[in-house]
């Protein structure tokens, strides 16, 4: 619908003529505990997720929450995918899936006794479901069954915290230790900028030109354009180094949320930064 949502400790927030306006919610519900997550619904609106429940809010209606175990002690992925199907990642619970008019069930990927994070969820263009988790890596879903990617080579174990389709059609994968291209049934690796030691990648997007932006974990923003890096920090005028979620609109405007300091605004290689409610931008 065009709409730019952004959740906060607390409070969902909503750019509505140039400003942010508070969404109001119903007493009981999701604000009490804070949203943890935010996901577009397929039928209009959106999904919020909080230790209350999942809720939908459309047309300014807010859905009744729908009853979540509420043993998964945090939401680290929420996603409905093209058959109206709702899948979220725990933290503690593993996978969890509800098909329309029915109950949670649980997915257990790794079929472990203790299932792990799955930290992120992502449907691509045609239809496969993507899963990144906290330790055994990248898995793919599809009419095959479910593939496992081997993880990099020489580690362990391997976490994959954003996973993301560019406009030619390729899957990327960030996580805690780098930066990875899915070519096939293998992963190949980004180099990383000769000035970080590591990549500790929590959001990507792309812009309507190909150029590749990466939200890093203390290490600020990063633009990947044509095999060269740019980064800003707070010393460029980023709020927090903290980059965790990414979105580029139709008018190739990055915005770029942060843990603990608000939402940043990228346009034509200027920042703007603000965090308050009902604070105008300039420009728009």
């Amino acid at each position: 619908e065009g709409t730019l949502w952004a959740a906060q400790t607390g409070e969902l927030l909503k750019l509505e003529s140039a400003a942010l306006r508070r969404i109001p919610h119903r007493r009981g519900g999701w604000q009490d505990q804070g949203v943890q997550r935010l996901a577009r619904s397929q039928e209009g609106g959106i999904w919020a997720m909080s230790a209350k429940g999942l809720s939908k809010l459309r047309q300014s209606e807010w859905s009744q929450p729908l009853n979540v175990p509420m043993e998964i002690h945090g939401t680290a992925s929420v996603h409905e995918d093209r058959n109206g199907g709702v899948w979220v990642g725990t933290w503690s619970q593993g996978l969890l899936w509800r098909r329309a008019g029915e109950s949670f069930q649980s997915v257990n990927l790794t079929h472990s006794p203790s299932p792990e994070a799955m930290r992120a969820i992502f449907e691509d263009l045609e239809g496969n479901l993507w899963i990144g988790s906290y330790g055994t890596g990248l898995y793919r879903y599809d009419q095959a069954g479910l593939f496992q990617f081997p993880k990099p080579e020489g580690k362990r174990s391997w976490i994959v915290s954003t996973l993301m389709q560019d406009r030619a059609g390729a899957i990327w994968a960030g996580g805690e230790e780098g930066l990875w291209r899915v070519e096939g049934r293998t992963i190949q690796s980004l180099p990383r900028p000769n000035s970080l030691a590591q990549l500790d990648v929590r959001s990507m997007a792309e812009d309507g030109f190909g150029n590749l932006y990466v939200g890093l974990n203390g290490e600020g923003l990063l633009r990947y354009q044509s095999g060269t890096w740019t980064r800003w920090t707070k010393r460029y005028g980023l709020s927090d180094d903290r980059v965790w979620s990414l979105y580029v609109d139709v008018e190739n405007t990055v915005w770029i949320g942060t843990f603990g300091n608000g939402l940043n605004r990228l346009r034509d290689g200027k920042l703007f930064s603000f965090s308050a409610p009902q604070l105008r931008l300039p420009g728009i």
